[in-house]
């Protein structure tokens, strides 16, 4: 099977990713912060609210179904606090937390206690530098590395794409000069 694709709308879709790349390096990082955690909590409501009323409904009639209708219930809440406004400070310490908890606690249950100490200590390190460097901080970088890498990527592949399509049309060219129409041979 042959790829085949449309050239102007792959160049349409990398220029367009390329501009999206931009946006994470100049958007500052607290509009793109709210942009994202509202994209993310209308996602989380739309996709949990039906069941969430399936539940509770459930619920109602048969006391079976209350923990999958409070479950239902905190994800719906949740994402209503990811649209509505989401404490960055909050969420910075609550990922500090865990990044060193549960380390921890995987630690204690462990049955090799030292090979486990070190697979684990990357995660309390990260934990703990969390504390002392604002999570905006940490998630500009990340913005900004990953819209470079956007970029980047977006640049080779319309390259490629460029380079590819001129490599097809400089092969028609050559092939057609190629062909033999008529031809007649003569002993010398």
């Amino acid at each position: 099977m042959k790829f085949s694709y449309n050239f102007k709308i792959s160049i349409l879709y990398y220029t367009f990713l390329a501009i999206v790349g931009a946006s994470f390096i100049f958007i500052p990082t607290e509009s793109l912060l709210n942009f994202i955690f509202s994209t993310i909590g209308i996602l989380i409501v739309l996709f949990n609210i039906f069941p969430c009323v399936t539940y509770i409904d459930a619920a109602i009639k048969n006391k079976d179904y209350i923990l999958p209708a409070i479950g239902y219930s905190v994800v719906v809440l949740l994402g209503l606090m990811f649209i509505f406004g989401w404490d960055l400070v909050i969420v910075s310490i609550m990922f500090s937390i865990s990044l060193i908890v549960m380390p921890i606690i995987r630690i204690i249950k462990s049955k090799t206690k030292l090979n486990t100490l070190k697979k684990e200590v990357p995660y309390i390190a990260v934990g703990i530098l969390l504390f002392f460097i604002p999570f905006t901080n940490v998630l500009g970088i990340i913005f900004k590395v990953f819209g470079a890498l956007v970029i980047i990527y977006s640049i080779v592949m319309i390259a490629l794409m460029i380079i590819n399509r001129h490599k097809k049309n400089n092969n028609k060219q050559t092939n057609n000069s190629d062909i033999i129409i008529d031809a007649k041979i003569k002993e010398l």
